[in-house]
Parts: structure tokens; C-alpha cells; sequence
């Protein structure tokens, strides 16, 4: 709603500025009043208090958002050191598991060791009852005493193997229980940090909400400031547009710069007696002459009022040869309009400024190479001649 209403102000605003820059009457071809330019200031003094208000908000809508700034800044501070906290956790919980397994796996080489221990054990015991053994072959030891002190130290011998056999095996149990209690104080220490670490997860989770309600607020914010923003440099632009239009405007008025439209030169005369183009000269009697103005005519023009086609700058002023007493003046815009045959010279002087439909550039004569009373008007745009009779 609030982009589609400063959408609106921006049309209204480009329609006043096409209003502006308009500002000659199409049907006559007179120079709007000299109220144009001062209608213009006052569109372009309401512009400038638009544009004055459009940065007055701006600078409202900053100071209001930079508080809603600092806070996210501030959270997204809190979350990064939590961010930081949690990637220690989750370092000390690969440690953790880490050691848990080193501990798995040398149980699992103290077992191996142990069952290794006890087949050979069993071996031996089944070796000494079945004769199977090379160096206490079937009971043929104990029984190839001598005497019965002989008999009793080779018993000993055997009972003395078998202690260090469930030695060994019993040593190897207890050091699987002494790992299997540093497992257990590992997955203790484990559980206690993914406890700790839960925590962090919570409070992280719940910052992130701040950050994201805190964040929202400052992107709408900050669309609302850009969308302003826009309406201001479109305010600007306009300013600008206005600025160029009233310069115009003034240059028209005070007859600078043409309009590109041509008022009717000839007051109360409008009979065209010979057009632009091939023709027969009308006193030598030349065939295919090319004619390169219109010729206005009619009962009466002799001394009629002949104005400026539009405003711009006396650039010839005088008798001129076969154009008789002659004008010349330059719009400024790339045309050039000549007025010959005039009855006297013109009261016009060379740098003179004229107004469009306005400024008398002399009267209808025949001076000059002609067979009558008329007006030749002659248009050229950036030297080239053209057809007059096309602007009307």
C-alpha cells in the first residue's frame, strides 16, 4: 500500500513536470504568459519542500532503526560466541569418543591375549592327561621318579605352570576391568558435556529467534528507507527536469530560443501564390527553377504586418540583392526563417531577440526581384531548406 501510494506521488509529480515543460499553446502558436516560468518555480519551490521532507524522514527512519541495528549486531555477537562454545563441545565429544574407542579396541587386545593365554593352558592341561605333550609325555614324567622327593618336586613343577598360566589369564581380566572403567568415566564425561552442550543448543535456539524477529524488524525497515530513498532520487530527478524546464521556459519568453512551431508570419493573410519547389520564375521566365520559400500573397497584403515564426535571434537585417529588404533570424534550435520583399527595411537590428507570433519583423513590399506584393518566407533546419508550408 505504502509503495503503491508513493508510486502515485511520483505520477503526479512526472504529469505536473510534462504540464511544465509544455508550455506553448499548440492551437495559436503564441508563447504561453510570462506567468509559465514563475509556474514552473512554484512546481519546482514544492518539489524541493517534497524532496526537503522525503530527507527529513529518512534521516527519522535511520535514527529510529539504528537502535534495532545495534541490537542485532549484538545478538549475532552472543550467537557466534555460543556458535564458538558449541564447536568446543562438540571438539571435547570427538575426543571423548575418540579415547572411547582406543579403549575398545585394546580390551579387545586384552581379550584376544586372554583367550589366547587360556587355549594354550587348556593345551597343556590336555597334553599332561592324553601323553600328548613332548616334554611331559602322557604321566611317564611324574611316574619316572625315582624317589618319592623326585616325584614330589616334578608335581610341583606342574602346579607352579598352572599358577602362572591362571596368573597370567587373571592379570589380563584385570586389566580389561581397569579399561573398562575408564570407558565407563569417558561415556560419564561424554553424557556431562552433551548435557553442558544441550544447554548452549537451547540458548542458541532462542537467540536465534531474537536475531530473527530483531532482523525483520531492521530489513523492513530498511525497505521502507530504501523505498524512500527511491521516492527522493526520483524527487531529485525531477527537480532537475523542472530546473532545465524553467531555464527553457525564461529563454522563451524573452524570445532566446524557438519553440520548433511556427506562428502564421503574415497577420490576416494565408493565400499561398507560389509554394516551395520546381517552378517557372514568375520575372526571368527560367524553367525548373527551384523555389525555396513559400510565397504569401493576396488582395490588400501590400504593408501588412508581417511577426517573427518564432522566437530566437536577428542574424541579417538589410537590403540583400534579389531578396530586397530582408530578415534573418536564427531559433537557436537548429532553424533558421528568412522574410523577404519587405516593403522598408526592418526596425530590427542584427542581435536583436524577437518573440514568437509577437515581434513585428517589418511589412509585406515588393522590393527586390519580384512581379508583385508578397511575402517569401523561407525555413531551414542545420542549413538545409525546407518545405514551410509542412509546419502548418
Amino acid at each position: 500500500m505504502l509503495k503503491l501510494k508513493r508510486v502515485l506521488s511520483c505520477t503526479i509529480v512526472f504529469v505536473l513536470l510534462f504540464t511544465a515543460v509544455s508550455i506553448f499553446d499548440q492551437k495559436s502558436g503564441l508563447t504561453a504568459s510570462a506567468e509559465s516560468s514563475a509556474e514552473i518555480q512554484a512546481q519546482l519551490d514544492k518539489v524541493q519542500q517534497e524532496s526537503n521532507r522525503l530527507q527529513a524522514e529518512i534521516s527519522a527512519l535511520e535514527s529510529a532503526n539504528a537502535p534495532f541495528e545495534q541490537q542485532r549486531a549484538a545478538v549475532k555477537k552472543q550467537i557466534n560466541a555460543i556458535v564458538k562454545e558449541i564447536n568446543l563441545f562438540e571438539s571435547k565429544i570427538a575426543a571423548c569418543e575418540n579415547e572411547i574407542k582406543q579403549l575398545e579396541k585394546e580390551i579387545a587386545d586384552l581379550e584376544a591375549k586372554c583367550e589366547k593365554q587360556s587355549k594354550e593352558f587348556k593345551k597343556r592341561l590336555v597334553a599332561i592327561y592324553t601323553g600328548n605333550n613332548s616334554f611331559l609325555s602322557d604321566l611317564s614324567f611324574l611316574m619316572s621318579s625315582e624317589s618319592l622327593s623326585d616325584y614330589l618336586a616334578k608335581a610341583e613343577l606342574i602346579e607352579t605352570m598352572s599358577r602362572r598360566d591362571n596368573k597370567i589369564i587373571n592379570d589380563l581380566k584385570k586389566d580389561v576391568k581397569a579399561v573398562q572403567v575408564k570407558i565407563a568415566e569417558q561415556e560419564a564425561k561424554k553424557a556431562e558435556i552433551n548435557e553442558s552442550k544441550k544447554v548452549v543448543d537451547a540458548k542458541k535456539v532462542e537467540l536465534n529467534k531474537q536475531y530473527s524477529k530483531i532482523n525483520s524488524i531492521v530489513v523492513s525497515n530498511e525497505e521502507e528507507i530504501r523505498l524512500v530513498e527511491q521516492e527522493a532520487a526520483e524527487k531529485k530527478q525531477i527537480m532537475k527536469d523542472l530546473q532545465k524546464a524553467l531555464e527553457e521556459a525564461k529563454l522563451y519568453e524573452n524570445g532566446a530560443v524557438g519553440t520548433g512551431q511556427f506562428a502564421w508570419p503574415v497577420i490576416g493573410f494565408y493565400k499561398v501564390t507560389s509554394p516551395f519547389g520546381q517552378r517557372t520564375h514568375p520575372v526571368t521566365g527560367e524553367k525548373q527553377k527551384m523555389h525555396y520559400g513559400t510565397d504569401i500573397a493576396g488582395a490588400g497584403v501590400y504593408g501588412a504586418r508581417i511577426v517573427a515564426a518564432d522566437s530566437g535571434t536577428v542574424i541579417l537585417s538589410k537590403y540583400y540583392g534579389f531578396y530586397g529588404n530582408c530578415v534573418m533570424i536564427d531559433h537557436n534550435n537548429g532553424y533558421v526563417t528568412l522574410y523577404a520583399h519587405m516593403k522598408a527595411l526592418s526596425p530590427l537590428k542584427v542581435g536583436d531577440t524577437v518573440i514568437k507570433g509577437t515581434t513585428t519583423v517589418g511589412y509585406v513590399g515588393q522590393s527586390g526581384r519580384v512581379d508583385g506584393p508578397h511575402l517569401h518566407f523561407e525555413v531551414m533546419k542545420n542549413g538545409n531548406y525546407l518545405d514551410p508550408m509542412s509546419f502548418f
